[in-house]
């Protein structure tokens, strides 16, 4: 564990204060009174957590990467239905491949985009970030099954 003393005048020197993932652990599961004066939390051991930073740059660090799962869910997606067949795919030993053929989720790392989209208010199957899963889901679809005509409701 990495141990940061912060330099702002409002902050005593002597405790201990965490960023990142150690700041997380810090406030997890924590019984007692916790005081927060100008976005620092100072806990019943001392230990202090600059929460308003740690907040702003959580938040930053997940829209990031849900944006980026998404464009790479995009990507797998396209890649993968260019240059196989849906039997390739269903015998591949990649599983987000074998989940486009229809094993599994309805598109590459959906799960984790969703889970993210939660996190963040959003949600995962509109584009409003990136792809978006209702459409990547159609993509497959066309591609798994072209002969079948899907209705936008289906």
């Amino acid at each position: 564990m990495h141990c940061h003393i912060l330099g702002r005048p409002a902050v005593d020197q002597d405790a201990p204060s965490f960023v990142g993932v150690d700041a997380l652990q810090a406030l997890y599961l924590r019984d007692g009174v916790i005081f927060f004066e100008k976005g620092i939390a100072t806990l019943p051991d001392g230990t202090q957590v600059e929460l308003g930073a740690l907040t702003h740059e959580v938040l930053e660090v997940l829209r990031e990467t849900y944006s980026a799962l998404d464009a790479a869910s995009a990507v797998i997606t396209d890649y993968a239905t260019t240059f196989n067949t849906p039997e390739e795919l269903e015998k591949s030993e990649n599983e987000i491949l074998r989940k486009i053929a229809g094993y599994g989720n309805m598109y590459p790392m959906q799960s984790a985009i969703a889970r993210l989209a939660l996190l963040l208010n959003l949600d995962p199957d509109k584009n409003d970030v990136g792809i978006g899963g209702k459409v990547l889901w159609e993509r497959i679809r066309r591609w798994r099954w072209p002969e079948r005509h899907f209705s936008a409701e289906q």
